[in-house]
């Protein structure tokens, strides 16, 4: 990552702790929520900022995409993307632990990291094909 500027990340006041949490992840869409939590919670540097800060790794479409689509991205750019957003050591290992339970946990159950079901409890709301 040389070559790149270090942003200033200034963190919580004592007593808070806002940063967020990849750990509480328990699906792509909470894991890509944690990335744009990370993004507000660390000053929502412009995209074109972040890109500049990435050495040409992202481009600004790729963060746009990575934080608007419910699919876990790569590790390689997501890593990329937290560390140009100021990530310290801790907050670049937590990710990378939640994006790993994440592709682990697919992986077990056949799934691709791309395409997930939806969650059970928003599939047992609609409505039977036959009731309508």
């Amino acid at each position: 990552m040389s070559g790149r500027q270090a942003p200033c990340l200034v963190l919580d006041a004592a007593g808070f702790d806002l940063r967020p949490d990849p750990l509480q992840a328990s699906t792509p869409g909470q894991f890509v929520s944690a990335l744009r939590q990370h993004w507000i919670w660390s000053g929502k540097t412009p995209y074109r900022e972040l890109a500049r800060r990435s050495g040409g790794e992202l481009a600004i479409s790729t963060i746009s995409v990575m934080l608007t689509k419910e699919t876990l991205p790569s590790q390689g750019r997501m890593l990329t993307f937290v560390s140009a957003c100021g990530a310290t050591e801790e907050d670049c290992q937590r990710f990378v632990t939640a994006w790993r339970l994440l592709s682990l946990a697919c992986h077990a159950d056949g799934l691709d990291t791309q395409q997930f079901p939806a969650p059970r409890h928003a599939a047992e709301r609609l409505p039977d094909r036959q009731d309508r």
